[in-house]
C-alpha cells in the first residue's frame, strides 16, 4: 500500500546528530535525539548461508509506539542459539551480509529490510548508509545511530538520522521450525532414480499439504515420484524438526501393503530398508526447499540415504517389492499456495511490531 509521508516531520533529520537544538515538529524530539525505550527482535541463525547471524530488531517509544524503527542485521554466529545476544561495535550499513552490517532499506516484493516509519504521520523513510554503535553492559544495551536514509514518497535524501535506546532486549530464537512455516504448497522434486532398472522420473511436480489431526503434525507429499495423485508421502513434524513417517501405509493392493522407507546400497549394490530408522528431513526456509539427501549408518559403517516407498507382502511381510523408485539425492521446492483460508507465514513479509501485538 503506498503511503503518503509528512515532509515537515523530516525538519528533525536535517540538522547534524551533534547539534542540540530545539524542535518541536515531533513529540520524540530531544535535542535532535530521538530517544526509543522498549525494543525487541527476532534471531534467524545463518539464515541466508554466509556464515553470519541474521537478526531483526524493533525500536520504539512506549509514549508514540507508532513511531519506529525496524532494522534487518548480522553479527558473529554464537555457539548457543539459546540466549542471543547483539554484538558490541559499530554495525555499517551494507549489503554483504558481514559481521556487524545492518542490511539497507531495499523494498522488494515481500519485505523492507530496514527502515522508519511513523503510522500516523505517514512518515517512511528507507536506511540507505550509515552507522550503529551497540554496547553492552549486564543486560542493558545502549544503542545509537547516525542513518542517512530516503523519503519513499520524495526520494528526496535525509542524512543525520539519530536514535538512541537503552534497556533490555528479548531475541525470540526463529531458527526453530513452526509448524505453521510451511503451509498448503505446489512443488517442484528433483533427484536421482537408484534402483528401478527402468528409473523413475528424475523431476515431477505435486503438492503439499499440511495435516494436523490434534495428536499429530504431519506434511503430505503428494503424487510422489510422479507417480498420481493416489501415491504420497508424510513427513513427520516434531519440535521443529521433520523425519520420515515411515509408521503409516500410504499406498498398497491386494499383495503389498506401501511404506515410506528409507534404504541404501550395499557392496553389492543390493538395495536395504530400513523399519524404523528416524530420517531427518531439512528445511531451508529461505529458499523453501525440503532436502532429503543425508547419509544413512549400520553396522558401523555410513552409506548415502535413498528414500523412496517400499512394498512388504501382505503375508509374509517381506519387502520385496517397491511402489516407487528410491531416490539420492532429493530436493523438493515449495512454492506457496495462497486462498482465503491460508495465508502463509512468509520469512520477511513479518515487517514490522511483531513482538509488540
Amino acid at each position: 500500500m503506498k503511503r503518503i509521508l509528512n515532509i515537515l516531520a523530516l525538519a528533525v533529520a536535517f540538522t547534524s546528530c551533534n547539534d542540540s537544538i530545539e524542535v518541536e515538529i515531533t513529540p520524540l524530539n530531544v535535542d535532535n535525539t530521538i530517544v526509543f525505550n522498549v525494543a525487541g527482535g527476532e534471531y534467524w541463525g545463518d539464515f541466508y548461508d554466509v556464515g553470519t547471524a541474521n537478526f531483526d530488531l524493533w525500536l520504539y517509544d512506549s509514549s508514540n509506539p507508532d513511531y519506529y524503527m525496524t532494522l534487518e542485521g548480522f553479527s558473529t554466529l554464537p555457539t548457543n542459539n539459546a540466549g542471543f545476544k547483539l554484538e558490541t561495535g559499530t554495525y555499517t550499513v551494507a549489503t554483504t551480509g558481514a559481521v556487524r552490517t545492518i542490511y539497507p532499506g531495499i523494498e522488494s516484493d515481500s519485505y523492507i529490510s530496514s527502515y522508519i516509519e511513523n503510522e500516523k504521520t505517514g512518515l517512511f523513510i528507507l536506511i540507505t548508509s550509515g552507522t550503529m554503535t551497540v554496547a553492552l553492559s549486564g543486560n542493558n544495551y545502549t544503542i545509537t545511530t547516525d542513518f542517512t536514509g530516503r523519503n519513499r514518497a520524495s526520494n528526496e535524501i535525509v542524512s543525520d538520522l539519530c536514535y538512541t535506546f537503552t534497556g533490555p532486549i528479548q531475541f525470540e530464537d526463529k531458527t526453530k521450525l513452526a509448524f505453521s512455516d510451511i503451509g498448503p504448497s505446489t512443488y517442484t522434486a528433483t533427484g536421482t532414480p537408484r534402483y528401478l532398472s527402468t528409473p523413475g522420473n528424475n523431476s515431477w511436480s505435486g503438492t503439499l499439504e499440511p495435516v494436523n489431526d490434534g495428536s499429530q503434525k504431519k506434511y503430505k507429499i503428494i503424487n510422489w515420484a510422479g507417480r498420481g495423485n493416489n501415491y504420497w508421502v508424510y513427513l513427520d513434524y516434531v519440535d521443529g524438526k521433520l523425519f520420515v513417517d515411515n509408521s503409516t501405509r500410504v499406498v498398497g493392493n491386494d499383495n503389498y501393503d506401501g511404506f515410506f522407507r528409507v534404504g541404501y546400497f550395499d557392496d553389492s549394490h543390493s538395495l536395504w530398508v530400513f523399519k524404523n530408522y528416524e530420517y531427518e528431513v531439512s528445511y531451508k526456509q529461505s529458499t523453501r526447499t525440503l532436502d532429503f539427501s543425508g547419509t544413512v549408518i549400520t553396522g558401523g559403517r555410513t552409506y548415502t540415504a535413498l528414500v523412496g516407498i517400499a512394498g512388504y507382502h501382505v503375508v509374509t511381510g517381506d519387502f520385496d517389492t517397491v511402489f516407487s523408485d528410491f531416490y539420492e539425492n532429493l530436493k523438493i521446492q515449495l512454492t506457496p499456495i495462497r486462498s482465503s483460508s491460508f495465508e502463509h507465514s512468509e520469512r520477511k513479509t513479518k515487517n514490522k511490531k511483531y513482538f509488540r501485538w
